[in-house]
């Protein structure tokens, strides 16, 4: 649930203009951008993790043609192991987008679709206020609450 503190002649304002709805409405569009985001990510990775997988198998076999060609000298196996760990780095982005930026992204999503079905109550506030008090006799979060003059 959602709770909605307003000053009391705003809260049927609020309620006229649909504030409940409107609410609902904005985190919906956010889930939907939010999909469209994911999807497009998705596409990005499976791009990323082919060309990576390319640059890999590229690698590796010019660092086997290395060895096999100079199996004796230290140069052409540093050079050859430095193809290797290039084709290893060359999916680090893949790997990233594929293992932790779709979890994220979902999280948000499931987020999002929560907020926008919780149920939205609009509460007056400022009605128990006492003179000097820090908070409201009801349910008023102190992060918000402020002493009148």
């Amino acid at each position: 649930m959602i709770v909605v503190h307003l000053p009391g002649p705003e809260l049927g304002n609020a309620e006229q203009r649909g504030l409940s709805s409107a609410i609902a409405h904005y985190f919906n569009y956010r889930k939907g951008t939010l999909e469209r985001d994911l999807r497009d990510l998705l596409r990005t990775g499976r791009r990323s993790l082919s060309m990576g997988l390319a640059v890999l198998a590229a690698c590796i076999f010019i660092a086997q043609l290395l060895r096999g060609m100079l199996p004796e000298s230290p140069a052409a196996q540093a050079l050859a192991e430095g193809l290797t760990i290039f084709g290893w780095v060359a999916n680090w982005r893949p790997a990233e987008i594929l293992l932790y930026d779709v979890w994220a992204a979902r999280r948000c999503i499931g987020l999002y679709r929560r907020i926008a079905e919780a149920d939205v109550e609009l509460r007056a506030f400022g009605q128990n206020l006492r003179r000097g008090s820090l908070r409201a006799q009801a349910d008023l979060p102190s992060s918000i609450a402020f002493p009148l003059p």
